[in-house]
This record gives C-alpha cells, sequence and structure tokens, in this order.
C-alpha cells in the first residue's frame, strides 16, 4: 500500500512565498524547464526563535505529565478547563499554536466545548487567532499548473481510458457490492437523497433500491446529535467519525465567470475531454497517496477516494499538505470537511439520469490495522 510520501510533496508557496497564478510558468522555467512542482523538498517549518521545540518530538518532563495527569471531570469546579489554560502556557514554550491545539485536544478527557481548546490556546499565546484544523485550505486553483500536469500526462490515449485500465480490481456490479468493500458491517454511513435530507444507518440496513445519490465517506460516530438548542442534527461534524477516506472532487467546469474557460477551450481543440483531464491530475496524485476509488458525478467530474485512516490531519501533516496541493491542482476545498457529502458509487444522479459510474477501484489500499508512515513528520 502507497503511504504519504511528502518529502515530495510541498505547498509551492510555503517554499517562495506568495505566488500570483500568472506567475507560476515564469517561475517554472528559471527552475528548469520540465521540473514537476510537487517534486520540490517540503520547506523546513519556520518557528519563532522564542520557541525551543524538541525536534525528535520529546516535551520536557514536566509538561509530558501535565498532558498525562488531568482533573476529574464533571465536578462543577471547572478544573478540567484551568488545567487546559496551564497547559496551553507551558507549551507555548516549546510548540507552536497549532501544535498546542492538537495535543490536547489528543489528551483532553472529555469532549471540548465548542472552541474551547483554540480559543484558550489563542489566549495563552496571546493571538488574535488560531486556525481550525477542520476549516478546509484556502488555496486558489493554478491555471497554468493544472495545464502543465495534464498536458505531461495526456497521450494519444483517453487519460479516463487508461485510468480504467489500471484498476487493480473489477468494478463490482452494484452499489451495495462496493460499499460492503469499502466499509465494516458494523460501520453507521451516512447517505442521502439529496443535500437536505440524509440518515444515517449500519451499512447491512440500507436499502440499495431507494437509489440514495450521495454519501459522507467517512463512518459516523451517532445517528444524529442534539445541538445546544434541542435541535437534532444527521449530519455535523460532531456526529462524524476519524476520517477514513479523503475525497478529491477535481471539479473544474465551464460557465460564466469560469477560471477555466480558456483552458478547457484550448483542450478541446486537442481533443481533450474534462473527464480526461481529471483523469490525469488524478493520476498525478495517485503517485502521493493511495487511491481506493474514482466516481463519475454523474454530471461533469471525477470524485477521487484516498485511502487515509489512521493519518494525523495536523496543519504541517502529510495528509494536509496532499490536499492543500489537491486543491491547487482544481480539486474542490470542500473534501477537507469530514462530513461532506459525496456522490454514492454506482448510483444515478436525478437531475441528470447519469450513472455514477466507477472507473477505478482498489479496494487492496484499504487496512484497518493501518500502519501510520514512520516519516510522517509529527512536528508542526
Amino acid at each position: 500500500m502507497r503511504s504519504w510520501k511528502t518529502e515530495k510533496l510541498a505547498v509551492i508557496f510555503r517554499i517562495f512565498g506568495p505566488v500570483r497564478r500568472g506567475e507560476l510558468a515564469n517561475l517554472f522555467s528559471t527552475l528548469g524547464g520540465s521540473v514537476r512542482f510537487f517534486f520540490f523538498t517540503r520547506a523546513m517549518n519556520q518557528r519563532p526563535a522564542a520557541y525551543v521545540y524538541r525536534e525528535n518530538g520529546i516535551l520536557p518532563a514536566h509538561v509530558g505529565e501535565l498532558l498525562d495527569n488531568w482533573p476529574p471531570t464533571h465536578t462543577g469546579y471547572r478544573q478540567v478547563h484551568r488545567h487546559i489554560l496551564k497547559l496551553a502556557n507551558h507549551l507555548r514554550h516549546y510548540v507552536p499554536a497549532e501544535k498546542a491545539v492538537e495535543l490536547i485536544r489528543a489528551k483532553l478527557p472529555r469532549r471540548p466545548k465548542g472552541r474551547e481548546i483554540e480559543e484558550t490556546v489563542m489566549r495563552a499565546y496571546n493571538l488574535q487567532n488560531v486556525a481550525k484544523i477542520d476549516s478546509p485550505p484556502t488555496y486558489q486553483p493554478d491555471v497554468a499548473l493544472i495545464e502543465q500536469i495534464v498536458a505531461e500526462r495526456i497521450s494519444a490515449k483517453s487519460a479516463l481510458v487508461e485510468l480504467e485500465e489500471k484498476s487493480p480490481s473489477p468494478i463490482p456490479d452494484s452499489t451495495g457490492e462496493i460499499m460492503h468493500q469499502l466499509f465494516s458491517p458494523e460501520d453507521l454511513i451516512c447517505h442521502a437523497c439529496d443535500f437536505r435530507k440524509a440518515v444515517t444507518r449500519q451499512l447491512p440496513q440500507i436499502f440499495w433500491s431507494n437509489n440514495f445519490e450521495l454519501v459522507v465517506p467517512n463512518p459516523m460516530s451517532a445517528r444524529y446529535v442534539i445541538d445546544k438548542e434541542g435541535r437534532r442534527h444527521n449530519r455535523s461534524l460532531a456526529n462524524t467519525g476519524p476520517r477514513r477516506y479523503l475525497v478529491c472532487d477535481i471539479d473544474i467546469k465551464p460557465g460564466p465567470g469560469s477560471i477555466y474557460n480558456e483552458l478547457i477551450q484550448r483542450w478541446a481543440k486537442y481533443g481533450v475531454s474534462i473527464q480526461d483531464a481529471a483523469a490525469a491530475l488524478i493520476g498525478h496524485l495517485s503517485e502521493h497517496g493511495p487511491l481506493t476509488m474514482v466516481v463519475h458525478s454523474g454530471n461533469i467530474s471525477l470524485q477521487a477516494w484516498f485511502y487515509c485512516q489512521g493519518e494525523s490531519e495536523s496543519a504541517n501533516s502529510n495528509l494536509r499538505v496532499f490536499f492543500e496541493n489537491a486543491v491547487i491542482l482544481g480539486a474542490d476545498r470542500a473534501g477537507w470537511t469530514r462530513c461532506q457529502l459525496f456522490r454514492m458509487p454506482g448510483a444515478t444522479r436525478s437531475n441528470t439520469g447519469r450513472r455514477q459510474s466507477v472507473h477505478y477501484f482498489n479496494p487492496e489500499t484499504i487496512n484497518h490495522g493501518v500502519e501510520v508512515d514512520e516519516d510522517q513528520d509529527e512536528h508542526t
């Protein structure tokens, strides 16, 4: 199974600073012609000089003891909250704020209350804002880079056909068969006929004949959640379990004001469809992560499912950097939201009447006893 190798995956902006889209092609040529952007070595994490963070990941003993020893919960004296603040005040001397949030969240003996951790860390670090780990990337697609990578990978044969031919496993005939290979029988699966009517059931309880068009690619932790106002939510981050699949929806579409209009026209002159281009980009991404499945949206885009159970999602983790690169290559940034609905493989899309067909399937990437890449950078 491929592991996430981000020694070859780095967001170019982290190396060279902000670069306008139009300048990327010039930068390409100055760096030596056809060198691929994603093959740059990741830039070293720049930390303020005040940080004396241990590069081996070992914190001082007294900080480790604070992380491991928490006061009792539900005492009514806010002891746990005070401990978070105490921890944050110690961690600020050793790690960046984002890493402090990650460390505290991993050890907290109860569910955090809203943005309790982020806000407490912000107070301790004297910051105005701490980026939420669940927030999607804010990078913009780079048309010049997309065109370059597609041009390098397109041949006389359709890239979509090539992707199908590379599928390691025969594609099952039915949606139910596919889903039973992607998930375990005990998994709670959130599925829907439309975006407003999601329900959650265990996998064996789903009636596939109802043509559910949409699915959350990650198992849910509960069927629903009740918010502070007493309202029930069937689909939210609060009742979504850990990420199992990261979906890159290559969302390159024409339309009024689309940044892709001229590029799509150039592709059309050479007989390259949008699906061929998306397949080429997915092929590029699959060199850096375990591609499990590619699903046609039933409209224009292709949605690539990458298996990622057990991977860190911190700010500079391999998985996060991988997805940031995918967004620069045209993936919908909403894919980072764990409860986002995507197209159900093998179902029929109601507003187009087209099948959401599977073009690539590799269940061998799925490993429920997943081993996290030992080279994974745990430092942020």
